[in-house]
């Protein structure tokens, strides 16, 4: 009986065997721990249990059971999971990869996961394309936001490749992208919700947007900006990754 693809969760697999193989590939995860968001129907988790040493698979739809779990039981190396990946709070220790086709409503929620999981060393992305441009995007141009900001803090992002719509079943209305996170360091929670505040309106000067969020004082804020090389109308999408958090140290003084 053929699978009944549902909207909820965001469903569109990949068929396309050269382009699981390059996924797979680009990855880089021989012999390494690697955690798979929504298998699906399996058509990555079979080349991935190639590669790595351990798979541990998140899967929400259970109508999927019967096909992951005769895959699993061909493989001593995965271990299929029937949770929402998002509902999960511990996750093993061991330095992990985590690779995955990831629904556009639940992007955001889930990289905001992995910038929290330290030993989440790579990530290895299917996403919308506009979505994998924002994330890989500089300042200066109109990609570049808050998550940009904290994802690069954290991870060197590199846009590998466009997937056409085509090569999905059911066709989405958008063409994705694979993009890879190599992590470089860790940041705290509350350096994140400064620079959401940064980008509280785009529109706005940082010093407004601050202001109106944090109480800052404009003047001694101003002068320091002056000291980094900007103006005093300066906006957030025109600051580089590090200023952030030679700013927040300074709002913390």
């Amino acid at each position: 009986m053929a699978h009944q693809f549902k909207k909820r969760f965001g469903q569109n697999f990949l068929r396309d065997e050269n382009l699981l193989k390059k996924i797979v590939s680009t990855a880089q995860i021989k012999n390494q721990h690697v955690i798979e968001i929504g298998p699906g129907e399996g058509g990555l988790t079979k080349y991935l249990v190639k590669e790595a040493a351990t798979i541990k698979a998140y899967e929400i739809d259970e109508s999927l059971k019967h096909t992951l779990e005769e895959l699993e039981s061909t493989n001593p190396n995965l271990e299929v999971i029937f949770k929402d990946f998002l509902s999960v709070e511990n996750f093993d220790s061991k330095d992990t990869n985590i690779i995955g086709n990831i629904p556009y409503n639940i992007t955001s929620p889930i990289l905001f996961k992995v910038l929290d999981i330290e030993h989440i060393t790579s990530a290895t992305f299917m996403v919308q394309k506009e979505f994998a441009e924002r994330l890989s995007a500089q300042p200066n141009s109109k990609a570049y936001n808050a998550l940009s900001v904290m994802i690069q803090l954290s991870f060197d992002v590199t846009y590998a490749f466009t997937v056409t719509k085509k090569v999905f079943y059911p066709i989405p209305k958008v063409d994705s992208a694979v993009i890879t996170l190599k992590r470089t360091g860790s940041q705290n929670k509350d350096l994140h919700a400064f620079i959401k505040d940064c980008f509280q309106q785009k529109r706005k000067t940082l010093l407004n947007n601050l202001f109106e969020t944090r109480a800052i004082n404009k003047s001694q804020t101003a002068s320091f900006l002056e000291e980094l090389g900007y103006s005093s109308q300066v906006r957030a999408e025109q600051i580089i990754q590090k200023d952030f958090i030679k700013l927040y140290s300074k709002t913390l003084t």
